[in-house]
């Protein structure tokens, strides 16, 4: 049915579509969307242009991913190295994977400096008389492990900063990757809007960041869990379904 059809369009990028009949969410879509995109004043609609590949009017802030071949609500960005899309239902987690991996690559460089193999250490070892071949080639070895684990690890713990103060900056501004770097030149619902006027993000810091947390599947499973153990089984189907946030520029 229709609500599966858009269920699965977000929920399951990669499942190929359906065949059955567009979705029936032009109300109003055909009408707005083109005013808005012959006009200077703010974007009015709550969805964006008809997706000719999922065959239906995505809502604000979505966008059509051509590696996962579905539109994404709140798209980020596509994580090639996670080989999966960065969007509404999953931005919180990465976050946090990021800030793991801050923290992972952090320790490990404190164990690889706590050790006392350095390069000085080798250079007075083999000046030293009372050490052997053996013991050169020991302390030769640790030192090249240790400088080749730093080489390594310091470019990610460099890359990995970065993208944490990237996310945390737009997670404090309810803004996306897509929406900073594209702008209101390549986005049609961001026309009319200037750099960093951040028009998702004036209800203040706080509740940017319970918002970036409440989008995530994390919250939302906990409320449909919540809410199927204080209903009927017949009631439960509907809380089983996940539906995009319904965004809306300021006033």
């Amino acid at each position: 049915n229709n609500d599966g059809l858009e269920r699965r369009t977000f929920l399951e990028p990669t499942t190929p579509q359906s065949s059955s009949s567009p979705l029936d969410l032009t109300t109003k879509s055909d009408n707005d969307i083109s005013q808005n995109n012959h006009s200077n004043t703010l974007y009015r609609s709550t969805r964006r242009k008809y997706c000719d590949k999922c065959h239906f009017y995505p809502p604000l802030r979505s966008h059509h991913c051509s590696t996962c071949n579905a539109c994404i609500a709140t798209f980020d960005h596509h994580c090639h190295f996670l080989g999966t899309c960065i969007g509404e239902r999953n931005h919180w987690r990465f976050w946090w994977f990021v800030v793991l991996n801050v923290v992972s690559v952090k320790l490990s460089l404190d164990i690889v400096s706590s050790s006392s193999l350095t390069l000085s250490a080798f250079i007075y070892g083999q000046g030293s008389n009372s050490s052997t071949s053996g013991d050169d080639l020991k302390l030769g070895l640790g030192t090249a492990v240790k400088v080749i684990a730093r080489l390594y690890m310091y470019p990610i713990y460099f890359i990995a900063s970065i993208l944490l103060i990237i996310h945390t900056s737009l997670a404090i501004g309810n803004c996306t990757t897509f929406e900073f770097t594209k702008g209101a030149e390549h986005i049609d619902y961001l026309r009319g809007t200037r750099v960093m006027d951040l028009p998702f993000g004036r209800d203040g810091l706080f509740k940017n960041v319970i918002m970036f947390f409440r989008r995530d599947d994390v919250y939302s499973l906990c409320l449909r869990s919540k809410a199927n153990t204080d209903c009927n089984s017949s009631e439960k189907s509907m809380h089983d379904r996940w539906v995009p946030i319904v965004w809306k520029m300021p006033e």
